[in-house]
């Protein structure tokens, strides 16, 4: 995945990647309840906190 380089907000170039949650946060289809899902992946500015970008990791479990 590409991370920008600079913060769109503060124009800070240290940027990371987190995971939302600790697995109970995982993006799922509406109409599957029992389903697991993916987890999803935040860029974020490490300065301002400024979120990037977001990111299914696996977009065909979310389904």
């Amino acid at each position: 995945m590409k991370v920008e380089k600079k913060c769109r907000n503060c124009g800070s170039s240290s940027v990371s990647e987190g995971m939302v949650g600790s697995g109970h946060a995982n993006v799922k289809n509406i109409n599957k309840n029992l389903s697991i899902g993916s987890k999803l992946f935040v860029t974020f500015c490490i300065n301002c906190g400024e979120v990037q970008s977001m990111r299914v990791e696996n977009p065909k479990k979310a389904l």
